[in-house]
Order: structure tokens, then C-alpha cells, then sequence
């Protein structure tokens, strides 16, 4: 959403003098596609972005502005691919020596241990359905991140490099059919790490066919290369052959 039209800015500003919202914010994957446009708007007051240890240093920049300009700060998708829903072996297409490899003891909560660490987000947004979440939740503020806790990160992430998106962007355009890359392996992400097959499908399907899911089946090679080292082509096709 890096336009951010000013008639949906009209909107949100009538709706806080009417006393319906409190206050303004803006939710994002791309917090460097948003920053120049947030700060010129001059109206928001939070802005919640992708933030978990997979991702790292790589949106400081964007982050930076937001803080130094008095913008409050909400984490979102904090656990990454250290997923506690599980449920991945009653998923089409499972295959145990990929999708079991997230779900070390301990990963999701190091995870956000990681986020809650970082002064500039004020708050996260974690999964929260049953007693064991709320209880590592209430865990994660109380205990410090660790020097076990970060090397458990480390093994997580080098484990599903080739699998799961970082949200760089860097593959947008690259694709000459038009493929939403990122877009449909995030959406595959919410099958295969998240045990939520239904949404992952749902976003999938709402892909304009076009240029998008028309364009999904396989090609003869993929001119796509992700600079996180993911396996463009292999996520595409599992999308492909999982919600179509």
C-alpha cells in the first residue's frame, strides 16, 4: 500500500473527529515502501510491521524514521517459521524432513524473546489460542533472550532458508510472466507454517489470474533468484499444486 490515497486518509480523519477511532495506523510487509509517504501524511500515530528474526537489520532504515518521528511501533509475524499452531502432517503435499524441521522445542518462544528485546517496538502481536501460547506469551516478558536462545534461532533459520520468505522484496519484477513472487510464498507460508491452510488458500485464490496464479504452472526454468537463498520455483509449484 505504498500510495496510501489521500481519500482513505479523508476517511480515517473524519472517523477520529467522530470519535469511532482513536487513533490513526497503518499496517505493512514493506515498511520501506510506506516510510517517505507515512511521514509526509504527517497523521499516523502507529504503524505495525513484519518484524522477527529472519528478517534482522534489513528494514532498520525504514524503522529509524518511523521511531525518530514519534511513531509508535507494533511487531507483527514475530514468530517467523518458528510456528506453535503444527498440525503441518494433516497438510496436502506434507513432507516431514521439511515442515518438522520449524517446530524445535523452544523456537517460538526464543523467537519472541528476540522481538520483545528490541526498544523500538512497543508491543507485538504473537498467536494467542490457547493456554500453552498464553503461558509462553507471559514467559517471553519476563524472561531474557539467551545465548541458547539466539543459537536456536540460528539453526531455525539456516533449517528453512530455502522454504520461507524474508519479505525483502527483491523479487518483485523479476518474474517476466508477472508472478506476485512474495506474495504467494507468504501466502503458502500460512499453510506450511502456520497450520492455516483456509487463509493461505483464500489469499491465493484472490491472486488476479493474470500474471498471477494463470501463470503458476511450471515453466521450463525459473529466471527468479532470491538473495535469502529460498527455492523460488519449488515454493511456486507447492503453491501451485496445494490451493489451486
Amino acid at each position: 500500500m505504498a500510495a496510501i490515497p489521500d481519500e482513505q486518509i479523508a476517511v480515517w480523519e473524519n472517523a477520529k473527529k467522530q470519535g469511532k477511532i482513536r487513533h490513526i495506523g497503518i499496517s505493512t510487509h514493506n515498511p520501506a515502501a510506506i516510510v517517505d509517504r507515512v511521514l509526509a501524511v504527517g497523521k499516523f500515530e502507529v504503524v505495525l510491521s513484519t518484524y522477527n528474526f529472519t528478517v534482522g537489520g534489513a528494514n532498520d532504515p525504514a524503522y529509524k524514521k518511523l521511531v525518530d518521528a514519534g511513531i509508535g511501533m507494533v511487531a507483527m509475524k514475530v514468530m517467523a517459521p518458528a510456528s506453535r499452531a503444527g498440525g503441518f502432517s494433516n497438510l496436502p503435499g506434507y513432507r516431514a524432513d521439511r515442515m518438522d524441521r520449524v517446530t524445535k522445542p523452544g523456537g517460538p518462544l526464543a523467537a519472541l524473546k528476540w522481538v520483545l528485546r528490541d526498544q523500538r517496538f512497543a508491543t507485538t502481536i504473537p498467536s494467542m489460542t490457547d493456554i500453552d501460547q498464553l503461558e509462553a506469551n507471559f514467559r517471553a516478558m519476563s524472561e531474557p533472550f539467551t545465548a541458547a536462545d539466539e543459537k536456536l534461532l540460528a539453526q531455525i533459520d539456516e533449517d528453512i532458508r530455502p522454504l520461507y520468505c524474508r519479505m525483502c522484496h527483491q523479487c518483485s519484477g523479476q518474474c517476466p510472466k508477472g508472478v506476485r513472487v512474495a506474495d504467494t510464498i507468504r501466502y503458502l507460508s500460512y499453510a506450511d507454517f502456520y497450520g492455516q491452510f483456509a487463509l493461505g488458500r483464500e489469499h491465493f485464490l484472490a491472486l488476479p489470474e493474470e500474471g498471477a496464479r494463470g501463470a503458476l504452472p511450471r515453466c521450463g526454468s525459473c529466471d527468479v533468484k532470491c538473495p535469502n537463498g529460498v527455492h523460488v520455483a519449488e515454493r511456486l509449484v507447492r503453491a501451485q499444486d496445494l490451493f489451486a
